[in-house]
């Protein structure tokens, strides 16, 4: 396993936006793992794919505004976590926005989710007098989720 690909799964109305920021940063920084990407654009196929695949899923990047998903327009993020929870206890989620409240950092928190973070603070381009921070956050960030993938305590 530990030469293996760990899957994240993406369930995000922009996936393969998302997939391609992620394949870049890990790039940058040179992460230790290997990542196989599985995009999934709407709840329902996000849900099908992981009732496949829970095996090899090792993270969950779930967006909170699925906005193209026309049979969800924002998750409730307790009702959300509550079920993945219940459904598949040793997932690790992490709830991504580029919506992100202090509110529903904590409520993602409280209901399991290993973290929330909002997109557009990490993957940004750097303003020019900025540049030294938005890399400590990317950094900090690849860290970050190279340790809830690898980790069993996340």
């Amino acid at each position: 396993m530990e030469n293996s690909a760990h899957e994240i799964l993406i369930i995000d109305d922009e996936a393969k936006r998302l997939q391609n920021h992620l394949k870049f940063l890990f790039a940058e920084f040179k992460t230790k793992k290997a990542f196989k990407y599985v995009p999934c654009s709407t709840m329902e196929e996000g849900l099908k794919t992981l009732h496949e695949r829970r095996r090899s899923i090792r993270l969950i990047l779930l967006d909170k505004v699925l906005g193209r998903d026309p049979n969800k327009n924002g998750i409730d993020i307790e009702k959300t976590l509550s079920n993945f929870k219940k459904d598949f206890p040793e997932q690790k989620i992490i709830i991504v926005t580029n919506y992100l409240n202090e509110d529903d950092h904590i409520t993602a928190l409280n209901m399991g989710a290993s973290w929330a973070f909002d997109k557009s603070e990490v993957f940004r381009e750097p303003e020019k007098n900025d540049a030294k921070k938005q890399l400590k956050i990317r950094r900090l960030f690849a860290s970050f989720l190279d340790s809830v993938i690898t980790s069993q305590y996340y």
